[in-house]
């Protein structure tokens, strides 16, 4: 995962690999730190913008094989991110992609 942050609010998160079940304890912990860091970032970010909010945008594009182990940890963690506040957007190529995640 790689992370790119714009100073208007905008946050990108870039996900590759291999989402399937063997991976899933790397990928939990990979989450678990991205949203550390999403969260980091709007701390700073409210601080100084009372009135904004971060949008978090989660490019799936690098995603090279997935199983439902891993649309399972994708849509929990899209969750997560919405409900803290964090306006996730989910981007992929394939829009069947983005309706198994958001089923």
């Amino acid at each position: 995962m790689t992370d790119i942050w714009n100073e208007n609010g905008k946050y990108l998160v870039r996900v590759d690999g291999d989402w399937i079940a063997g991976t899933v304890a790397e990928h939990l912990q990979q989450v678990a730190l991205q949203s550390l860091r999403i969260s980091d970032r709007a701390l700073h970010y409210v601080a100084g913008n009372p009135d904004g909010h971060i949008v978090t945008e989660i490019d799936l594009n690098g995603i090279t094989s997935i199983d439902s182990s891993g649309y399972s940890i994708l849509a929990l963690w899209l969750r997560h991110l919405e409900k803290h506040g964090f306006y996730p957007v989910a981007i992929h190529d394939d829009v069947t992609f983005i309706r198994r995640i958001n089923a």
